[in-house]
């Protein structure tokens, strides 16, 4: 098949399937009726019943029910009957159910489980014993949906004997009409069926449904359940035991999935009833119980188990300490940040992590506040940490504290206000930071220092100007070469012109510094300088220079403009190293400029292979910008082949002969 015949084919299946659908949009029921009960073939049929999906009144089901035999139509014929709501529609599901076959029959089924069809229970409890597992299947999920009290006990009888391989869809179907009687407000009827499911099942996702389900149908005494289940041993009731006390007496507490999924039922059955009890038998669990449960405990979010945490951090377990420090991280309060705080210096990594974490993660009112008024008492390492977290917090007490912590002995707690204003700082704060760099002899504090600057300035533009340039006086040189970087990020002409005049400072760093400031300057303003120190006999500076021009030629978007920059770098680059840096820019721009400009360089030893290179790209760039110039861009690549015999050059290069020809 040739690509256009194939390209043909799709258009006009294409154009078939849009005529069908308008077709299909703009059909009436009854001459969808007439299609089905008609000769057509199974298209249009198709079409049909999608369309009285949409449009189906009871007067379309006779010929629907036509369909439900057909193999390959029974689907669209109950995918047209499911949603209707007329009793006719669910009267010939049952009717088809009487003679269906396999794979019709699974279907049919399906069906009358989506319309929740009460009268067909019985019809499809049958099929529960069908020897294809395929239709038992269906006709447990079926039940389940249909959810009544007879669909349940279909279910439970058939359970008893069922083969295996069936066993836990049954369980499932349980499980859905669970559901629905807990929906209708029979909870005690709901609990039975979890209790037979949780009691019988063996696959671990159908048990703990049951669980789950069972806390939530008698909330009132799931923490009996709860207690069982994260290894306590709860008073049960002797007399008409619930569902709930039978279950839990075949709990023994030691299975650790369970235990895990009990601490997230902890946090999903409301009732403040509840908290109280599981509160009261904290303290009595296992190590692992109290750890499940507070993590429940704390994505309850109830205040009412606040006190309860709080005493488990004392716990002398450290799995139990670490999880009531996680969980006031819902539950805290600001009276807790003192002793979360005192946790930030614990010998276990693990709880003084938490510590931590706990102390970002509170959303209490007055936090911010505790936590600054925390800072004295600590140790530096801590105060450090502290002053990170409220800058995480994003508090108010940030800056303040970061501020005073720019005077601390520490120079960790230095370095983490430092961190804060460089986040947050503005230009109020820039002479704090200004004296902190110019009074440092740490090499790393001074980073520090200009790190921030450096972000103030971003933000604060020309308003900083003033207030750095005087900084700069008198400061020693190592002060004054870092301030010199904040001028790149202020970037206005004003600030070039401060960095132009550094230049002729005294001292070499200085001068250096200047140089790799203006080389990296984010505007084209600074092309003129850079050249102008291209060209001065400085050769550490010429290098930066040229780099910093090529730059910012590459950014031009003027294409003359790119070009005259280029030609400029060009004649300044002597070397072969400095043509390096040039060349590649030229190769970007696709002219018959760029190639009478490289394809002389082919002669030079020196530079032939990054010509070749970029001559290849140029010429590419040339040909697709104008077909025309095809004969151009083949002439350069043969002056590449001819001049070069690098291997991976030459095979660059003949490929993209090939694809210009």
């Amino acid at each position: 098949m040739t690509r256009k015949f194939f390209y043909s084919s799709l258009a006009t299946i294409a154009m078939l399937l849009c005529h069908a659908a308008h077709a299909q949009s703009t059909m009436t029921e009854d001459q969808c009726i007439e299609v089905i009960l008609s000769d057509a073939g199974w298209q249009p049929k198709y079409e049909a019943c999608t369309r009285l999906r949409q449009i189906g009144t009871a007067k379309s089901v006779p010929a629907l029910a036509t369909l439900l035999q057909d193999e390959r139509l029974s689907h669209m014929a109950r995918y047209a009957l499911e949603p209707m709501p007329y009793p006719e529609s669910a009267e010939a599901l049952r009717d088809a159910l009487k003679k269906a076959r396999e794979p019709q029959k699974t279907g049919i089924i399906t069906s009358l489980g989506v319309k929740r069809d009460a009268q067909s229970v019985r019809a499809i409890a049958k099929a529960l014993r069908d020897d294809d597992a395929d239709v038992a299947r269906a006709a447990a999920g079926a039940l389940g949906r249909i959810g009544t009290p007879m669909a349940a006990a279909a279910l439970v009888k058939a359970q008893l004997r069922a083969p295996a391989q069936i066993k836990n869809e049954l369980y499932e179907g349980m499980l859905a009409c669970a559901e629905q009687h807990h929906a209708d407000g029979k909870p005690d009827m709901a609990a039975g069926l979890y209790f037979v499911v949780f009691h019988n099942a063996t696959i671990d996702n159908t048990r703990f449904g049951a669980f789950r389900g069972l806390a939530h149908a008698l909330p009132a005494e799931s923490p009996a359940l709860l207690t069982r289940a994260l290894g306590g041993s709860p008073q049960l009731k002797v007399k008409k035991p619930s569902a709930i006390d039978v279950a839990a007496l075949e709990i023994n507490g030691q299975d650790p999935a369970l235990r895990d999924f009990a601490a997230q039922v902890v946090a999903e059955v409301p009732g403040s009833e509840v908290t109280a009890a599981l509160v009261a038998a904290l303290p009595s669990l296992p190590p692992a119980g109290q750890t499940a449960l507070l993590r429940g405990l704390g994505d309850r979010k109830d205040p009412a188990a606040h006190a309860a945490v709080v005493a488990a951090m004392g716990s002398t377990n450290a799995g139990v300490k670490q999880a009531a420090v996680t969980a006031l991280a819902k539950l805290g309060t600001a009276e807790d940040v003192a002793s979360l705080t005192a946790l930030l210096a614990s010998d276990n990594a693990d709880i003084a992590n938490a510590a931590k974490t706990t102390l970002s993660n509170m959303k209490a009112e007055g936090v911010d506040t505790a936590i600054t008024a925390a800072l004295p008492n600590v140790a530096p390492a801590q105060r450090a940490a502290l002053v990170d977290m409220l800058s995480e917090r994003m508090a108010v007490e940030a800056v303040p504290v970061a501020l005073a912590s720019l005077n601390d002995a520490d120079a960790g707690v230095r370095a983490a206000g430092l961190r804060t204003l460089t986040k947050l700082g503005t230009q109020v704060e820039a002479p704090a930071v200004i004296a902190t760099l110019k009074g440092t002899q740490d090499g790393d504090e001074r980073t520090d220092a200009s790190n921030a600057l450096n972000a103030i300035a971003s933000q604060a533009g020309d308003a900083l100007l003033p207030v750095v340039l005087n900084a700069m006086k008198g400061a020693a040189p190592e002060s004054r070469a870092v301030l010199l970087r904040s001028l790149g990020r202020i970037g206005t002409p004003q600030a070039l012109g401060a960095a132009v005049a550094a230049l002729r400072d005294g001292n070499t760093e200085v001068g250096n510094e200047a140089v790799r400031v203006i080389a990296g300057w984010p505007t084209a303003d600074a092309a003129p300088h850079l050249l102008k120190i291209a060209q001065g006999g400085n050769a550490a500076h010429k290098d930066a220079a040229l780099r910093g021009y090529v730059r910012l030629a590459q950014a031009e978007q003027d294409g003359a403009a790119k070009a005259a920059m280029l030609s400029n770098a060009l004649v300044v680059a002597k070397s072969p190293e400095e043509k390096w840096l040039v060349l590649p820019a030229w190769g970007a721009i696709g002219t018959k400029q760029s190639l009478d400009v490289l394809t002389p360089m082919l002669a030079d030893p020196a530079v032939k292979n990054e010509a070749a290179t970029a001559l290849i790209s140029a010429a590419t760039a040339f040909a697709k910008a104008d077909p025309a110039s095809k004969p151009a861009a083949v002439a350069a690549i043969n002056a590449v082949l001819a001049a070069t015999d690098d291997t991976a050059i030459r095979e660059r290069a003949q490929k993209t002969l090939e694809g210009l020809k």
